[in-house]
């Protein structure tokens, strides 16, 4: 190979690998919340929407999900979200996700972490955050940027763009946390900040 097309090829390969789309993911944890929102909310349907999903994001559901695997952000959360709001919210995924979300806090919080919501405050979970989505994301960047004593900001940075779906679970999913440890939230606002090869979105939320 002579040097100018072997120096060619080569840098055809960095390009490429510099290029590559980075796959995201998310816990098992994420896709058994899913998946036990359809069976509590939709149970007489649940094979319905099961069968409804493609066939990647199927082979995920019909299996029971294990919460400490890692599984593809785009079959195991985005699509089956938007095939739940095709299915039984008129298309408003936002909707859908919100929901999702909620439940998702509700699901965990008075399951094995019951005890947690009755030692805990709004501010020590707002605080941990960072440490809380990490456990259910493998992107992104989260930040809380203010805590008084009856508010907070955070902030997530780096989000894909197929994620924006994620924005109103994680909304549903911090003010029912909130509601759960006593102090029903009575503002919880989600702006997008950036969005253009990724998404920072900006979290201002304020209980009573």
């Amino acid at each position: 190979m002579k040097i100018g097309v072997r120096y060619a090829y080569f840098f055809s390969k960095i390009v490429f690998l510099t290029n590559k789309k980075k796959v995201v993911n998310i816990k098992g944890s994420s896709v058994k919340a899913t998946n036990n929102f359809v069976r509590h909310n939709f149970s007489e349907k649940y094979t319905l929407w099961l069968n409804f999903l493609p066939l990647a994001s199927k082979k995920i559901y019909a299996q029971t999900p294990i919460i400490t695997k890692w599984y593809p952000f785009i079959e195991g959360l985005k699509v089956p979200t938007e095939k739940i709001a095709e299915l039984f919210y008129e298309g408003d995924v936002q909707k859908a996700s919100f929901l999702i979300g909620k439940f998702s806090a509700s699901d965990a919080l008075k399951g094995v972490y019951k005890i947690f919501i009755k030692i805990t405050n709004p501010r020590f979970v707002l605080k941990n955050l960072p440490v809380i989505f990490s456990t259910y994301y493998d992107f992104g960047i989260t930040e809380v940027l203010e805590l008084a004593d009856n508010s907070g900001k955070y902030l997530i940075k780096n989000l894909p763009l197929e994620a924006k779906v994620l924005i109103p679970r994680i909304k549903g999913w911090t003010e029912e946390a909130l509601h759960l440890v006593r102090r029903k939230p009575v503002l919880i606002e989600s702006r997008i900040l950036r969005e253009d090869t990724y998404i920072d979105v900006l979290y201002n939320v304020v209980w009573e």
